[in-house]
C-alpha cells in the first residue's frame, strides 16, 4: 500500500484489509514522505501483520516498488491508499491461483465510486473465472474490463521478467507495468467487484494531464520497434494501442480540437486494425460541428440521468 498524504482515507483502506476472509497475509505499508498524519494512523494499528515503511517522496511507483523488494510472500497485491478492498478479494485470489497454475497475474472487476454513488458500468460478459492467454485481445475485442491496481495480485516472479513500475512518470504508470505483465505471462480475470476505487480521493493532476500521451505508449513502440512483443500477441497489442490512440482522439474531437483530432488519427492510427465502431465514431465526431456535438452531448447526459433514476 503506497502512502501519501492520505489521512482523510486510510483507516477505510486499512480496515478493508483487515476484514479479509482470507487472514494469512501481511500488508506493507509504504509511507512515501507524507506530511500529515497518515503514518501516525497506521502506526496506531497493533495488528502484527502491518509493517510501516518509511522513506523520502518518490513518487507512488517508488513507493509500490519499495513494498515489492519488502514484500515476504509468493504473491503480491495492491492496494491504494484511498481505496478498499471487499471481504473475499483475498480469498477469490488465492482459489483463482490454485484453479490456474499458469497464471502469473490475477485480476477482479473494481467498483468505481465518486461521492458514495457507484458509477454505472455495463454487464460482463464473463461470468466465471477464466484464464487468458491473451488478456489485450480480452480488452480490445471483447470490451473487457482492464486490471485496476487496487483490485490485482501478482506472482513475484513476473516482476523478475516484466520489471517494476516505472519510477518519475505522471500519467500511464500502473499501465505500463500491466502491458508489460500481459507479454510476460498468462492472466486470470474474476469477474465480480472485488474492490472498490474511490474517484473522489484520486490525485488531482489526472483530470490536467488526461490530454498527455500515457507512458505507455513509448514503452509499447519501443518493443515493437525492437521485437520484443511476442509474435502470438503482436496484433492485439497493436489494436488495444490503436484503441487508447482512437479514445485520445475522440476526447479532442469532443472538445473541439478537431484538426489536432484528425491529425493524431492521420499519424498513429493504423484503421485496418482499429476497433471499427470506435474508428467511424471518432471519424464522426472529428467533422461534425462543434455545436451539433454539444446537443448530442446534452441528450446523452440528460438520458444517462433518466437511466439512473430509472436503476
Amino acid at each position: 500500500m503506497p502512502l501519501f498524504n492520505k489521512a482523510t482515507y486510510i483507516r477505510r483502506s486499512l480496515d478493508s484489509v483487515l476484514a479479509q476472509q482470507f487472514v494469512d497475509f501481511e500488508l506493507v505499508v509504504v509511507d512515501d514522505g507524507s506530511t500529515d498524519s497518515s503514518p501516525s494512523i497506521v502506526a496506531s494499528y497493533t495488528d502484527p501483520r502491518i509493517r510501516l515503511i518509511r522513506q523520502p517522496n518518490g513518487g507512488v511507483s517508488a513507493a509500490r516498488n519499495r513494498g515489492i523488494a519488502e514484500a515476504r510472500g509468493q504473491w503480491i497485491a495492491f492496494l491504494d491508499a484511498d481505496d478498499e478492498y471487499l471481504a473475499q478479494f483475498l480469498q477469490r485470489v488465492f482459489d483463482c491461483a490454485n484453479q490456474f497454475a499458469g497464471a502469473g497475474c490475477i485480476y477482479a472487476r473494481a467498483a468505481w465510486m465518486r461521492d458514495q454513488t457507484q458509477l454505472n458500468l455495463p454487464q460482463d460478459l464473463i461470468h466465471e473465472p477464466t484464464i487468458f492467454a491473451d488478456y489485450l485481445r480480452f480488452v480490445v475485442y471483447q470490451k473487457g474490463y482492464e486490471i485496476c491496481s487496487s483490485a490485482v495480485a501478482v506472482r513475484r516472479d513476473v516482476f523478475t521478467k516484466a520489471g517494476n513500475f516505472p519510477v518519475g512518470i505522471k500519467i500511464g504508470e500502473d499501465s505500463d507495468l500491466w502491458l508489460r505483465v500481459a507479454w510476460t505471462t498468462n492472466i486470470a480475470y474474476i469477474p465480480e467487484f472485488q474492490a472498490i476505487y474511490h474517484m473522489e480521493a484520486g490525485d488531482s493532476h489526472w483530470e490536467s494531464q488526461r490530454e498527455m500521451e500515457p507512458f505507455w505508449f513509448g514503452t509499447y513502440r519501443q518493443r515493437l520497434s525492437a521485437g520484443h512483443i511476442p509474435q502470438d500477441l503482436l496484433k492485439s497489442s497493436k489494436a488495444y494501442f490503436q484503441k487508447y490512440i482512437l479514445e485520445k482522439s475522440l476526447g479532442l474531437a469532443l472538445r473541439g480540437q478537431k484538426m489536432e483530432a484528425l491529425r493524431i488519427l492521420r499519424v498513429e492510427a493504423f484503421w485496418f486494425d482499429a476497433p471499427k465502431r470506435l474508428l467511424m465514431k471518432t471519424l464522426v465526431f472529428s467533422i461534425v460541428p462543434s455545436m451539433a456535438l454539444q446537443i448530442l452531448r446534452r441528450i446523452k447526459q440528460q438520458s444517462d440521468i433518466q437511466c439512473d433514476k430509472d436503476i
